[in-house]
């Protein structure tokens, strides 16, 4: 019956593709130029992009879960949000808590596959997933750990495929997080007020009637950090 597992769909957000993509691609871009000169077989590619695939749609939804259970309680007071799973009554703390550890255990087993680098750091992942809720409480730019959080594959695509990460890769991370901060931004507008009035903080608020301009000074340096990276490993124009 559709309508019994819908409300579990909309609490890990598998009806909307876009999220997981902005968490997708960033991963990729990381995996495609670490596994640059190293002349891996087919069968390994498949197997490392796979398990990050995998590791990717499963870490999103967690962490839509983790951050549901913590926002419970504001979302039924956010016009946008009031119709949560959780939020609405529809589930219970209980039931999230249970897809929190079946998606957990999914995910340990995904990192299971990399080695032992790069599954050190997917506990960092885990930390901050977990972070960027209690932020939105206490940091004036929470969109900051929701970048490192969001962008964290591109640190363990080169830590699995290199066994080190790189200064290429911190410059490719660091341009993506504006890339996430800026995009968050302008979805955060949306919950302005709402934000105002329950003293949520968010960059919308920290940026002021500056928002235009600091949005525009983030993806200029997220473009710039992709074209040094263009720059480093000699990319040619279509890149």
């Amino acid at each position: 019956n559709y309508s019994k597992i819908d409300p579990y769909i909309r609490l890990m957000r598998l009806d909307s593709i876009i999220p997981i993509l902005l968490l997708l691609w960033p991963t990729c871009w990381g995996l495609l130029l670490a596994s640059k000169n190293l002349n891996l077989s087919l069968t390994a590619n498949i197997k490392i992009y796979f398990v990050f695939i995998i590791g990717i749609i499963v870490s999103r939804t967690l962490g839509c879960v983790i951050n549901d259970v913590f926002d419970r309680n504001i979302d039924k007071h956010v016009f946008r949000t009031k119709h949560r799973p959780l939020a609405s009554g529809e589930l219970k703390v209980k039931q999230a808590l249970y897809i929190i550890f079946i998606l957990g255990m999914i995910d340990f087993i995904c990192a299971m596959f990399l080695n032992s680098y790069a599954f050190n750091l997917s506990f960092i992942a885990l930390l901050l997933l977990s972070v960027y809720p209690l932020a939105k409480r206490f940091f004036s730019c929470p969109q900051f750990f929701l970048g490192a959080a969001f962008n964290w594959g591109i640190i363990m695509a080169y830590a699995s495929l290199q066994n080190q990460v790189p200064l290429e890769a911190w410059i490719l991370y660091a341009s993506a997080m504006c890339w996430t901060i800026s995009y968050d931004t302008i979805y955060a507008l949306a919950d302005l007020s709402d934000d105002i009035r329950m003293d949520i903080k968010s960059s919308a608020r920290l940026f002021g009637n500056k928002v235009v301009k600091y949005i525009g000074l983030l993806e200029l340096l997220m473009l710039t950090g992709l074209l040094i990276i263009g720059l480093m490993y000699k990319l040619n124009i279509l890149y």
